[in-house]
């Protein structure tokens, strides 16, 4: 089965990722307004809604298990480009949808280093925001 997080540089070339931890991938749909919206004297929301339904866009948050060093680098450089392609599950389609996305901070806190200097890296996390 492939795997639930595919990224790359084009929709052509995405790559499997590793997957996300149990509960570790949230999908929040974001309306965007204009400028003119905003509230009267009284309260009332007078609403300029320029994207939203099955046009809004896309915030992922990802969080991950442990990790080798190896799959950890995979990951974060494929999300290390301005804008990069990404394959997920979406709630409010039901299937599978690919779009461009960018990334937010990226936190990479080790689980454990051996003598050796081997680590393994835990809760890599990051948010995913669509284009």
């Amino acid at each position: 089965m492939p795997s639930v997080l595919m990224i790359g540089d084009t929709a052509e070339t995405l790559a499997e990722m590793p997957d996300p931890a149990l509960e570790g991938l949230k999908v929040t749909l974001q309306d965007l307004d204009s400028e003119s919206s905003t509230r009267t004297a009284n309260g009332t929301m007078k609403r300029d809604r320029i994207v939203g339904g099955a046009d809004a866009k896309r915030k992922l948050e990802l969080e991950f298990p442990a990790l080798a060093p190896a799959a950890a680098a995979r990951l974060l450089q494929a999300i290390s480009g301005v804008f990069f392609w990404v394959r997920y599950p979406d709630p409010y389609t039901g299937a599978f949808r690919t779009a461009e996305f960018y990334a937010g901070d990226r936190s990479a806190p080790v689980y454990t280093a051996d003598a050796s200097g081997n680590v393994l890296w835990n809760r890599i996390t990051f948010n995913l925001i669509e284009r």
